[in-house]
């Protein structure tokens, strides 16, 4: 099968991009993607980052063209984009809740799929308050504003917590690609502090989806140190916890501090129960 995989602009997306394309044995897969932590793709086939626009005159491209609204974008660029797709014939699209990619499914006619942990925003039916980081008003509204999907897979490893939370309809769990955990985490933030002042044999990392469901699976306690500039880190922070998962342990500065936002809390709850969901390229048989 030919897939086009549009990874999000998010710094966990191009880690759940290049472990899909491990796993997805025998099919034609392509990217487009953005550069930032371009380190985890061999190969981006088309890069994001000049394509979106703020000219009132890139307002109408989709429209134009595809008979379909659109993101604002420049012209030339998706021209060309999208003409070597054409040549290409790609048979489904899977977006990480990416905008062009999933215009592109419509604009060719062609399967839709998000497969996303940010879909834990809007996929998950909990009695938790809503999450008020400034950071997700900018996500609820891009989510709102993405054209109609065929699936909608929500890539999170609280689909194997014991008491998961339940999915609204139209929802469907997808199991996250794992690995064994290492000590070192994506960005370079001081984990000297937290490791002094988490229980011994906990992991720490900063919350990207890949880095914790490495941890989750390894079964062991998870403290998190999310980047609050980073949607998918304060979402995953947040979310575990409520589920308690992991302990949110923000950005700490000093020993004392850590430690006292490491007792806040009970230890992680490490048990899976491991419902049998499958993972994303099971779901392409």
């Amino acid at each position: 099968m030919k897939i086009l995989f549009g990874s999000g602009n998010f710094i966990g997306s191009n880690i759940m991009c290049s472990r899909f394309i491990k796993n997805a044995i025998g099919h034609d897969i392509r990217v487009t993607a953005y550069y930032r932590n371009h380190r985890y793709l061999h190969c981006i086939d088309w890069c994001l980052d000049a394509l979106y626009s703020t000219n009132i005159g890139d307002a109408n491209y989709f429209k134009e063209r595809h008979g379909i609204p659109g993101p604002y974008v420049n012209h030339e660029m998706s021209d060309l984009i999208i003409n070597d797709l054409l040549e290409w014939g790609p048979n489904l699209v899977i977006s990480d809740c990416e905008m062009f990619s999933a215009m592109v499914a419509k604009a060719m006619d062609i399967p839709l799929w998000y497969c996303s942990p940010m879909l834990q925003l809007n996929g998950i039916e909990h009695e938790h308050n809503e999450i008020k980081a400034k950071t997700m008003k900018s996500v609820q509204y891009m989510l709102n504003s993405l054209p109609e999907g065929d699936k909608y897979l929500v890539y999170s490893p609280l689909c194997d917590i014991a008491g998961r939370p339940f999915l609204k309809t139209g929802f469907e769990w997808v199991r996250p690609y794992s690995e064994p955990p290492n000590e070192i985490t994506s960005e370079n933030i001081d984990t000297s502090i937290i490791s002094k002042g988490i229980p011994e044999g906990s992991l720490v990392c900063t919350g990207e989806t890949s880095l914790v469901s490495d941890c989750i699976y390894a079964e062991k306690p998870l403290f998190i140190s999310p980047n609050p500039q980073e949607s998918e880190q304060v979402l995953n922070a947040q979310l575990l916890e409520w589920y308690r998962v992991a302990v949110n342990i923000g950005r700490p500065k000093s020993l004392s501090f850590t430690k006292r936002q490491a007792e806040r809390l009970p230890l992680p709850n490490t048990k899976l129960s491991k419902q049998g969901f499958g993972f994303l390229d099971e779901r392409l048989v």
